[in-house]
């Protein structure tokens, strides 16, 4: 029922809320028997129906960010295998080359992952926690999990990432700091992709190539954290 309440989300998004999670015809979508999920849904502080929608938020926000880094790993790692003479070559330059093509490959493909309805969904709900009027402890607890395993996901991936071009990060900052910023960045340009500064108005051509607005601050970002050896 959680994952046809999600897609009631999605078909319908969060203008009022939650209040596209209606029970009755979320059970009947997904072919639950009414009283078996009437009972599954009883709290003992909320009707079946707030606690179904309750359950819903903390799953989505929970999960959304799960392993988010996965699919960037498995992108990356198939440009990498093109790469690797650029990267093997002892020339700092083609080796600084070939970091830069994969920091503008990954931008392209994670700034379009969050411009799906998915993200928006997730970002939707967690300002709605945060401007609450009484905020719910369950419900910023599952905003911080997520968030943790987010950043713990992607400081994994910038680790094995740097490994590979032979990057240290530099004194007084650390590789969560780098991933920090990144997703700050990531995440408020998206929200920026409006009709008015949509994806498409955020590329950019430098010296012939592409490029997206987010992989040349990522570019920039690299450099401010990292050193490179040849």
């Amino acid at each position: 029922m959680i994952d046809q309440s999600v897609q009631e989300l999605l078909a319908n998004g969060t203008s009022f809320g939650v209040d596209a999670i209606r029970i009755d015809r979320v059970l009947v979508l997904a072919e639950v028997p009414r009283g078996s999920a009437y009972e599954a849904w009883e709290h003992p502080d909320r009707t079946p129906q707030e606690n179904l929608r309750h359950a819903t938020v903390l799953h989505l926000l929970k999960s959304t960010t799960a392993n988010n880094a996965g699919p960037t790993r498995e992108m990356a790692l198939e440009l990498l295998a093109n790469l690797s003479d650029d990267i093997n070559s002892g020339d700092l330059d083609r080796k600084r080359w070939a970091r830069d093509e994969v920091i503008r490959a990954v931008a392209f493909f994670n700034h379009d992952r969050l411009n799906s309805e998915m993200w928006r969904l997730y970002t939707g709900l967690v300002a709605a926690a945060n401007t609450a009027p009484v905020p719910d402890p369950e419900i910023l607890a599952a905003i911080e999990e997520g968030h943790d395993r987010l950043v713990a996901s992607y400081v994994e991936l910038i680790k094995e990432f740097a490994d590979i071009f032979g990057m240290k990060v530099k004194p007084g900052v650390t590789v969560e700091h780098f991933v920090l910023a990144i997703i700050a960045l990531n995440d408020g340009l998206s929200n920026h992709a409006t009709s008015a500064f949509s994806p498409p108005k955020q590329e950019v051509v430098v010296e012939k190539v592409d490029w997206n607005l987010y992989g040349i601050a990522c570019q920039a970002l690299a450099d401010g954290f990292f050193t490179m050896e040849p």
